[in-house]
């Protein structure tokens, strides 16, 4: 096998590439595949670099009207985490693809994905301390639920008495 590696790409990043650098910001270029090759291309690397979808059929579970070769990014979640195999393409030597994976490292990998990594990880921090406010304020809920029922039974064991 060709020298490869491995790439966990957000449709997000390569939404935000392609707006920055296409004139025709919405633009599709087929699949989400067809759309990391374009990406590879602007930055003058689809010569030395070619990429595959390692696709995850977990992704279409719930979409019907899509398929690994008919689809758009909006189609996922912009944080769905695909993995993308990255190839040195037959008669490039290991030192292009260094040379490239350097680039796109550098290009979109540092200003794209790892934007899209930052702010994922700031809704999941986000959604995380909600839920943990949600959880305190149940505790407290249950605590005083707790002491107005005992406080009851004790009211009531007095009267009785």
């Amino acid at each position: 096998m060709n020298i490869h590696t491995n790439y966990r790409i957000y449709p997000k990043a390569i939404k935000e590439f392609i707006e920055d650098n296409y004139e025709l910001k919405s633009i599709n270029f087929g699949n989400i595949q067809n759309n990391l090759i374009a990406v590879l291309e602007k930055l003058k690397l689809d010569e030395i670099l070619d990429c595959k979808w390692e696709i995850n059929p977990l992704h279409f579970l719930d979409k019907v009207d899509i398929s690994k070769e008919n689809n758009k990014l909006s189609d996922f979640d912009q944080y769905s985490n695909f993995l993308f195999l990255v190839i040195l393409k037959d008669g490039k030597s290991k030192a292009d693809f260094q040379k490239a994976i350097k680039t796109f490292d550098s290009e979109f990998i540092q200003k794209y994905q790892n934007k899209a990594l930052s702010e994922y990880q700031e809704i999941k921090s986000q959604e995380l301390i909600k839920a943990k406010k949600q959880e305190r304020l149940l505790y407290y809920a249950a605590g005083i639920l707790f002491i107005i029922m005992a406080s009851t039974i004790v009211i009531l064991k007095v009267m009785n008495d």
